[in-house]
Formats: structure tokens, C-alpha cells, sequence
């Protein structure tokens, strides 16, 4: 029994039996009236209690609201004997009895019931969130298979219906999709993609996937190698060899759009027996069919995405900057990529000033987004490992002379 519980019903019915004692009996002019009471106040006192906390505490209730009643009978001077004989006085006390049974065993019955309901609720949604994790698996995997390899598992089907699968996804999933198709078909253990600017001078780091044995740089300056020289400004898909730089990738390849190089993919590293003449001739014919793909995707995010930026800015829309939040949660899924996330309060700094300070600090491949709703600014950043997000963060607010404030 709950004692809490307990010492409510006592104290409600004592309190309200006390009231009932004072205003029938004491007050009344006729204080006989209060033994043939129709309906009787006690038997209201009685019936609450037990729809109120159940049948055991409707008896307890009963039991008092009977000795409030013996007890006036006693004071009017009646006989005992003449009470437990005669129907018409103690068929109050079985009246009083009989309510708390009834009305209580129906409360208990109900909580009972609300309790098994309740139960059976979590039951199936604990269930019914099983079912989901299994729907969204076997969804997942579903479209898994529609890109898998139908045929021979180096078949020139095989990778024209791998590259031919891109042209329906988004840039940000194209980017994925590419470093799923390399390590599938290729082996790789490490790939990276990396955009050029615009005066081809310097490479930007756009993504990465892999357990790297030695950290890949953000920025790569084309001059300081010959192999991204030659990559840049001749347009050759490379391999490694003496002439490169000890930190070039084992296989590097343009991406091309009228004539001008506008990114590169680099397999990284890759098992040693898989370094052959095959797999490099592989990946040049992987690279020319994802080609095409890939350096739409790239353009559309320059020029058709400019929709889903604030006028004369590189500011994202919140909703566009959800959705690319998403790719990133995916590739970290998918290929443990890293990333930050930063946000800031932007307090009525206008959004041009906003975003040319974030140019002047930020890589051309970091996004930034604005919840105009909560006046929030977004800073997120891809291929980017979480220990260095304090030093980004004081880089920002040190730019901003401190007028930006940081949210959790």
C-alpha cells in the first residue's frame, strides 16, 4: 500500500467527515435528521475515496465515516443494542461498505487495466522500433544492392552502371558515392578529393576517406610538386614515381570541365600486391566515367545551388544546410570521415560582414549556414578532425572581435 497515498485518504476523510460532522449534526436544528440522511453525506465521503485511491483505502474510509456515524448515534442517546438490530440504522454502515467494495475493486480494476494497457503500448513500441531499425536496414540495404555489381566484378557493365548511377544523386552524394566506387573496384585503403582554385595555384582538401598512415595536408601548392604540375597544367592521370614529391599519392587523376582542371582524386594508399599496371589503367578508366558526374556536381554547387544562398553571399539557407549536414553524418557513417560543427550566436552582424570575414578564415570547401528563425550562424567542417575544433573556434571569434558568441 502506498503510504503516501494513505496518509491522504485519513486526512481528506477526516477532514471532510469532520466538516459533515459539524454542518448535519452540530449546526442542524434537527440533529436526529443526521442518522436517516438521503443521500447520506458519508456514504458521498465513502464512494469519493474509493474512486478515488481503491478498494482497500475506500474501506479505510468507510471504517471512519461508520464510527463518525456510531458515534452521533451514541451522542443522541440511542441504544447500541437497538443500532445492531434494526436495519434502518446499520444499513448505513453496509451501505457506507458495500460503496467502497464496489466503487473501489472498480477503480483498482481500471488502474489495472490502464496499467496492462500502458505495457502493452511500450511492448509495441518497443516492437514497432525494432521493426523500423529492420525496415530502414533492409532499405539500406536494398539500395546497396541496386548499386552493386551485376556480372563480373571488373566488367566494363559493371563500371558503367556504377558511374552511370551518380548522374541521379546530388553533389554532396556524388562525392560519396565516388570514394565507395574507387575502394570497391580498386582496393583502395585511402582516397582523398581535392578542388582547385581558380588561378590553379593551390589545391583545397574536399574530402577523405581511409585510415591514413601519414596526415594528408589541407592545402597542397601546385608548384611545389612536378606530379600536380604536371596534373594541373597537362592534365595527366599520374603515378607514382621518382619524380614526385614522397607525400604524392600512389595514383592521382584530373577532373576536367572545358578544358580546365577543376578538382583531382588521389588514391592514397593501397595494399602493395594491388599497386599494378592493372589497377592503374583501372583507375584511369574509373576516373573518365565518373568524370563527367562528378565535375557537374562540382559546377552546380557554384551555379545552380546559388538559390539556395543569401543574396551576394556564400550563406546557405538553413533547410539547404540541413541537407548538407546530412551528407556529412553519412560519410561519416559510411566511411568514419570526420567533421566539426560550430555555432554562433549572430548578433545583429549584417550577413555581408558575416561572410567576408568567414572567407578571409575559411577553406573554400567549409560550409556556412544561417537559421534566420533563431538568428543562429552554422559553421561546418568537412574532412575536419574534432581536436583541432577549439582552435578553429578561437581563430572565428578572433576575427570577429569576440562579438560572435559560441553555441553549444
Amino acid at each position: 500500500m502506498n503510504k503516501k497515498k494513505l496518509r491522504y485518504c485519513l486526512i481528506e476523510t477526516i477532514i471532510i467527515d469532520f466538516f459533515i460532522f459539524i454542518i448535519f449534526y452540530r449546526l442542524s436544528p434537527i440533529k436526529e435528521n443526521f442518522l436517516t440522511l438521503n443521500l447520506h453525506p458519508l456514504l458521498i465521503v465513502t464512494s469519493m475515496m474509493a474512486l478515488r485511491y481503491g478498494n482497500y483505502l475506500g474501506l479505510i474510509s468507510a471504517t471512519i465515516s461508520s464510527l463518525v456515524y456510531v458515534y452521533v448515534y451514541y451522542l443522541l442517546g440511542k441504544d447500541l443494542y437497538i443500532f445492531l438490530i434494526d436495519f434502518s440504522y446499520y444499513k448505513f454502515l453496509l451501505m457506507f461498505y458495500l460503496s467502497a467494495v464496489i466503487l473501489g475493486r472498480f477503480k483498482d480494476n481500471y488502474e489495472f487495466q490502464l496499467k496492462n494497457m500502458n505495457l502493452e503500448f511500450d511492448l509495441l513500441k518497443k516492437n514497432y522500433e525494432e521493426l523500423k531499425e529492420l525496415y530502414e536496414k533492409s532499405t539500406f540495404i536494398r539500395e546497396q544492392m541496386k548499386k552493386q555489381i551485376i556480372g563480373a566484378q571488373y566488367s566494363i557493365i559493371s563500371l558503367f552502371e556504377a558511374a552511370s548511377s551518380l548522374v541521379k544523386l546530388n553533389p554532396e552524394e556524388v562525392y560519396t558515392e565516388t570514394l565507395g566506387i574507387l575502394s570497391k573496384f580498386l582496393g583502395a585503403k585511402s582516397i582523398s578529393i581535392y578542388t582547385v582554385d581558380d588561378r590553379q595555384e593551390y589545391l583545397r582538401l574536399k574530402i577523405k576517406v581511409g585510415d591514413f598512415t601519414e596526415e594528408i595536408r589541407n592545402s597542397i601548392k601546385v608548384d611545389e610538386d612536378e606530379c600536380y604540375k604536371l596534373l594541373i597544367f597537362e592534365k595527366k592521370v599520374i603515378k607514382h614515381d621518382i619524380n614526385c614529391n614522397d607525400d604524392f599519392p600512389i595514383m592521382s587523376a584530373p577532373l576536367i570541365k572545358e578544358d580546365k582542371v577543376i578538382a583531382i582524386i588521389n588514391i592514397d594508399e593501397m595494399n602493395f600486391e594491388e599497386v599494378t599496371d592493372y589497377s592503374y589503367n583501372l583507375f584511369k578508366v574509373i576516373v573518365e566515367w565518373i568524370n563527367k558526374a562528378l565535375v557537374s556536381a562540382i559546377e552546380i554547387e557554384e551555379d545552380i545551388n546559388k538559390d539556395y544562398y543569401y543574396d551576394g553571399t556564400r550563406i546557405m539557407k538553413f533547410d539547404r544546410f540541413v541537407a548538407r549536414l546530412e551528407e556529412e553524418k553519412k560519410r561519416k557513417r559510411k566511411f568514419k570521415l570526420e567533421y566539426c560543427l560550430l555555432a554562433y550566436k549572430r548578433k545583429e552582424i549584417d550577413l555581408n560582414i558575416l561572410d567576408i570575414n568567414f572567407r578571409q578564415i575559411l577553406r573554400k570547401t567549409d560550409v556556412i549556414g544561417y537559421d534566420d528563425e533563431n538568428d543562429i550562424v552554422y559553421v561546418l567542417l568537412p574532412a575536419t578532425k574534432t581536436n583541432n575544433l577549439d582552435l578553429i573556434n578561437e581563430k572565428i571569434l578572433s576575427k570577429f572581435s569576440y562579438k560572435l558568441e559560441r553555441v553549444k
